[in-house]
């Protein structure tokens, strides 16, 4: 039997905006307060030069300092043609509504962990003006994706690329480092680790100039869970021998080319299968079943109900 955290784990790891607050279920596992956080607005994200982007890294608690945003994102003012991590003309920046403060952390015996998180992007423009590409990218080695052009995401195999248009785009994260499974004192994007910054990153770039509404939806989620004396609240977590073998699954399904392709809504729906059990990830870890066959197997059953 596959127990509910590593069940909701494996669907958190693919679609976080519509999972439910789950646990990680790897060691250490104490009771633990899991919750989700969100940010969301409609913005003008193509600049003058016709290029725009929203970046990300996963974080649990309200900064309100601006360096050390959740998210950046360009606006129609933004002049450049590369991705900004930081307030600038046309840039700016925000944090999930957590109600966990930066400070309670480290001097309250509170700690933290990103269970999973993500950004996504669609057009909500008019029509005359919807015209482009829009690329979304999890940097592999989580390093940051300042800087990078929209040439730059289209280097790396793992990109999910599509005109833009009124569907979901999203770039997602999932752990990569076991510090990244720890717990941490600080609230923060797990610290010790050199080059850690904004792994998600979603560009988009106009084919010619914009002559209608400039306008695109976006999205930033967090699932995180919290232990500490002060945490109220709090639920029993499982662990799972299986649950390494499984992480690597769930990416190598939601991460792969052959999903690159593919619309967000796929992946949101092959995530609520795993999540309710008609595709039991779990087993097929076990049995060896590849992700593209595990892909195959999801197209051929169908959408299942939502996870909210």
């Amino acid at each position: 039997m596959t127990n509910l955290c590593e069940r909701g784990y494996q669907a958190a790891l693919m679609d976080p905006f519509n999972a439910p607050p789950t646990c990680v279920p790897i060691w250490p596992s104490p009771d633990s307060l899991k919750q989700k956080f969100f940010w969301r607005s409609v913005v003008p994200l193509l600049g003058t030069a016709g290029f725009g982007f929203v970046t990300a890294r996963p974080v649990f608690s309200y900064n309100p300092l601006s360096s050390n945003s959740g998210v950046f994102y360009s606006t129609a003012s933004f002049t450049g043609t590369t991705v900004t991590t930081g307030v600038a003309t046309g840039v700016y920046g925000a944090n999930p509504n957590s109600p966990w403060a930066t400070t309670l952390f480290g001097t309250e015996n509170i700690q933290g962990r990103c269970v999973s998180a993500g950004i996504r992007v669609r057009y909500v423009g008019t029509q005359l003006a919807m015209n482009g590409t829009v690329a979304a990218l999890e940097q592999p080695a989580h390093s940051t994706q300042s800087s990078n052009a929209f040439s730059d995401l289209l280097d790396y195999d793992r990109t999910k690329v599509m005109p833009i248009k009124k569907e979901w785009i999203a770039a997602v994260w999932t752990p990569k480092y076991q510090s990244e499974l720890d717990y941490n004192p600080l609230g923060d994007y797990p610290s010790g680790n050199t080059g850690f910054g904004y792994p998600l990153a979603i560009c988009v770039q106009a084919d010619q100039t914009q002559t209608g509404v400039n306008a695109f939806e976006v999205e930033y989620y967090v699932i995180a869970e919290f232990i500490g004396e002060l945490v109220r609240g709090v639920s029993p977590n499982t662990t799972s021998p299986r649950s390494q073998k499984i992480l690597e699954t769930v990416q190598h399904i939601s991460q792969s080319p052959m999903s690159s392709s593919s619309s967000f809504s796929d992946i949101s729906s092959l995530a609520e299968s795993i999540y309710y059990g008609s595709l039991p990830v779990a087993q097929m870890v076990q049995t060896g079943v590849t992700a593209a066959t595990a892909y195959g197997m999801f197209r051929g059953r169908g959408r299942t109900r939502s996870m909210m």
